[in-house]
């Protein structure tokens, strides 16, 4: 146990710019007896939506796993744009004759013109930041468990003033190798194929029938190589270091009554030697074993990005050094060079 597992993946949302639980740390004690070190965790539900996102409570639908059973059910609003939303990705798709329902799900047409009456279903960087750092992290338990049933489910969707349902991460104890089972070269892109019903839909499957689109393929790229390859992306090794050490020296003396209460030969060194487990055999090896994994499922090109370096810029012209194989193909004027 670090104490830091679980709060990695949400502040990586945060540092992903998506919304995302805040938590603290917390000595607790029971009629003056000492009980350990604690952690508290924002519920996502309405009120959370309310505080965070704007509208009223009521205007919010909760989706979240029921223990009892691991079933998706609302525990806030309703569940009908869920079983819809599940319907348009499992039951018909986004391929061949369905591929216009990658436009629909975003309430727009091909052009982004908005199309009056359709849903708006998807908000596709919220998705693809919350299963890119499922991937990173190996998670085994959200929100798929050892990829059997569905878990630790959270989402939120406005049916007032829809921008797509936002899926928060949740229970993240398992991620990182915690259980060795579990470990960074865990391919997790084979995980939840199989959960096709509406009941046990959730993120993991609604973003791999997603892979289906050119479109979305393309942004999943973008995004992996932004936030996992480039310099400056959130889970490129330096940041992703330093998030972990940020909390790690935030429980650095803290763990010290922690461990006092472990007892049975445990000191801070244990929680130290985990620690070091977690960033030089994990966050220092994950994106090394990620990225052939995304490479064999398609989900990721053979071909590395052009890196662009040694940009000089006068009054008439941009002078730039681009590493890559193959020909460069550019635009100068924002549009997509595909």
């Amino acid at each position: 146990n670090t104490f830091i597992r679980e709060t990695f993946s949400r502040d990586s949302q945060r540092d992903m710019g998506v919304p995302y639980t805040r938590s603290r740390y917390y000595h607790l004690y029971i009629n003056g007896q000492y009980w350990g070190l604690y952690q508290t965790q924002e519920r996502s539900d309405a009120d959370y939506a309310q505080t965070y996102l704007g509208g009223v409570s009521d205007d919010w639908d909760c989706i979240k796993t029921n223990g009892d059973g691991y079933r998706t059910e609302a525990s806030d609003g309703t569940i009908d744009a869920f079983y819809d939303f599940h319907h348009i990705a499992v039951e018909e798709g986004f391929s061949g004759i369905y591929a216009t329902n990658y436009y629909w799900i975003r309430g727009m047409d091909e052009d982004g013109n908005r199309i009056e009456g359709s849903p708006v279903y998807l908000d596709e960087d919220n998705l693809i930041n919350y299963m890119l750092i499922t991937y990173f992290t190996r998670d085994p338990d959200c929100p798929v468990a050892v990829n059997s049933h569905v878990n630790n489910l959270y989402g939120l969707y406005n049916r007032v003033d829809p921008s797509g349902f936002k899926w928060f991460k949740h229970d993240g104890e398992h991620s990182m190798a915690a259980n060795r089972s579990y470990s960074v070269t865990t391919d997790l892109t084979a995980h939840g194929w199989q959960l096709n019903s509406r009941d046990q839909f959730n993120p993991m499957r609604l973003h791999q029938k997603l892979m289906e689109h050119p479109d979305y393929r393309m942004r999943w790229i973008d995004a992996v190589q932004r936030e996992l390859i480039d310099e400056g992306g959130a889970l490129s090794l330096s940041n992703s270091l330093a998030r972990w050490n940020q909390r790690q020296e935030e429980l650095d003396y803290a763990i010290q009554l922690e461990a006092a209460r472990w007892g049975h030969g445990k000191t801070k060194q244990t929680w130290l030697t985990e620690c070091d487990y977690v960033k030089n055999s994990f966050i220092a090896l994950s994106a090394d074993y990620l990225l052939p994994q995304l490479r064999n499922r398609g989900w990721f090109p053979e071909i590395n990005a052009p890196v662009f370096t040694d940009l000089v810029q006068t009054e008439d012209q941009i002078d730039v050094t681009v590493i890559g194989e193959g020909e460069l193909y550019y635009t100068i004027d924002g549009s997509d060079p595909r």
